[in-house]
């Protein structure tokens, strides 16, 4: 009778490892594909900006005495034929991340920026970035 016992508990405690593992790997692996989403989400907004900025002389080598301080949002981009709405698609297929560009020129040609987006369940680290 004891051993009885004792082998079905030890085949519980084996299933439940085997489902913890399971879930573990899976959870792992969703996030994995989560940030190569969020990745990609990211690349096309650049691609956008940066496609903005050449149409628009922003980073014309004329221009490189004068300072530029400002943002676009990814509406913005999208409104202007830059971005397709389908690239700021979030992970769940339903809803869409919204996406900013802080860009700024103060010395010289050389024009930075950063990006960030705001997604359901994931947002870049945003200091000043208002939704």
């Amino acid at each position: 009778m004891k051993k009885k016992i004792l082998i079905i508990i030890i085949i519980l405690i084996t299933i439940t490892t085997i489902i913890t593992a399971f879930i573990l790997f899976n959870s792992k692996r969703q996030k994995e594909l989560n940030n190569k989403k969020y990745e990609e989400i990211l690349n096309a907004l650049e691609e956008a900006l940066i496609w903005e900025m050449d149409a628009t002389d922003i980073s014309d080598k004329r221009n490189c005495g004068s300072p530029i301080s400002g943002s676009l949002t990814s509406e913005y981009l999208i409104s202007q034929g830059y971005l397709k709405r389908e690239d700021m698609k979030d992970v769940d297929n339903k809803s869409y991340c919204n996406g900013l560009a802080k860009i700024r020129r103060k010395d010289g040609c050389k024009i930075k920026y950063k990006l960030y987006i705001s997604c359901k369940d994931y947002e870049t680290k945003k200091e000043g970035y208002v939704d």
